[in-house]
């Protein structure tokens, strides 16, 4: 039913009988390879093939706080409501189980839906009922799916209701479902989810910091540029840039708000921040500009305090949750009529091959490959800001689009 891993140190448990048992140890090597190949299908973006009898649950370790990515076999799937059971086939030693009680559950991928899950623990008579419809309509002979469950309860199971009754009250079934009721096809649909922790993203960035340059900005050169004649800066406005990198926006910026203008930069990452702090002083231009190493999910600056917000190739390494919030972020520290510009991967349907072969790489190799596609149009829109206009281009082939948006006057 389930690639799992026990809590360290588990001991036998008793079952709602009373009766101490003795569940066998999850399997390892090559049987665990196997039992986990949901999981790559997924990343490959091919889950649609395994239909809703499998999903794939995204959690974060409540001790090490990172993601991880657990196959699940379905019991039941519920196409009107898209709650799907399954099993926490080792019981209270089940790991993933204690991660989602602990609110981690991430996100759960099955077919071709992915979305932010809600989920319960079924009712004795509802487990009951799950566990026996599963019997009769798994496709598997029953013998066969007997022999499976009494493997992982520890005993003989034979069907009987006293047995499946026992099963229940033994292995927890929890059902999910949507937090958000799906209404029908959006632009986030298939836009591919960010499966680094941010301690992860900032490591990497750490190392990269000094080699930046050399791989990344002779290709961002040209949006970028792009994007700081969007923004029209005048002499005299406090800018932020969110996700400064090594700095060279940064050095523009300062020379287009001038002596009596100030610029703020934001950026999770110190090695980056040490790196644009000595393009800063190798240009003559350190003193109009004020550096943080931060989070854009929540910004260390007062509310209606800068003219211009700018991001470049940054909104789209956030988690596709997150990227409302640093929106909302943007909006609330720009004052009324402040000007917005983001440039960013673009996502346009239908993707063309190109494109599909790059969201395959993000999935397969997402610390290599962090950044994705997303609707950039549609998430300004979302976020309440009013979009003024949109230059497309391309960066390795890949739609890039910038956008300019204000904070409406009213707001």
């Amino acid at each position: 039913m389930q690639d799992a891993r026990p809590r360290e140190g588990s001991s036998p448990e008793a079952d709602a009988s009373g009766d101490t048992i003795r569940q066998p140890a999850p399997p390892g090597g090559v049987l665990r390879r196997i039992l986990a190949s949901p999981a790559y299908l997924y990343r490959a973006r091919l889950g649609f093939l395994l239909g809703h009898r499998f999903l794939v649950l995204v959690h974060e370790g409540r001790r090490t706080g990172r993601r991880r990515e657990t196959p699940l076999e379905v019991m039941h799937y519920d196409g009107a409501s898209g709650e799907a059971v399954v099993a926490a086939g080792w019981g209270r030693r089940t790991g993933w189980l204690h991660n989602v009680e602990a609110g981690l559950a991430l996100e759960i991928r099955i077919g071709r839906a992915r979305y932010v899950p809600a989920w319960r623990r079924l009712e004795p008579d509802e487990a009951v009922a799950v566990i026996e419809h599963y019997e009769r309509h798994s496709g598997l002979p029953a013998p066969l799916v007997r022999a499976v469950l009494g493997r992982l309860l520890g005993w003989r199971y034979d069907g009987t209701p006293e047995a499946r009754r026992r099963a229940a009250g033994q292995i927890p079934l929890l059902a999910f479902r949507p937090a958000i009721p799906q209404a029908g096809p959006g632009p986030w649909t298939s836009v591919s989810r960010v499966r680094r922790t941010r301690a992860q993203a900032r490591a990497s960035y750490d190392r990269l910091s000094r080699w930046y340059d050399v791989f990344e900005e002779p290709f961002e050169r040209g949006p970028r540029r792009r994007a700081l004649g969007m923004a029209a800066i005048a002499s005299g406005e406090t800018v932020l840039e969110v996700g400064f990198g090594t700095g060279h926006d940064l050095v523009a910026l300062a020379r287009a708000v001038g002596p009596s203008g100030h610029v703020l930069g934001l950026d999770l990452s110190e090695g980056m921040r040490r790196e644009a702090e000595r393009r800063l002083r190798s240009a003559g231009v350190s003193g109009r500009v004020e550096l943080q190493t931060g989070d854009a999910v929540a910004m260390p600056y007062a509310d209606g305090t800068v003219d211009v917000v700018m991001m470049s190739f940054t909104l789209e390494l956030f988690d596709t949750p997150e990227i409302p919030q640093v929106l909302a972020e943007c909006r609330r520290v720009l004052r009324p009529g402040g000007r917005l510009v983001v440039t960013s991967l673009a996502r346009r349907e239908p993707l063309g091959a190109w494109a599909r072969l790059y969201e395959a790489s993000h999935e397969l190799f997402p610390a290599l490959v962090d950044c994705r596609a997303i609707p950039l149009q549609a998430a300004i829109r979302e976020a309440g800001l009013e979009l003024r206009s949109v230059t497309a281009g391309s960066l390795w082939g890949l739609p890039v689009d910038a956008v300019l948006a204000i904070r409406p006057l009213a707001s």
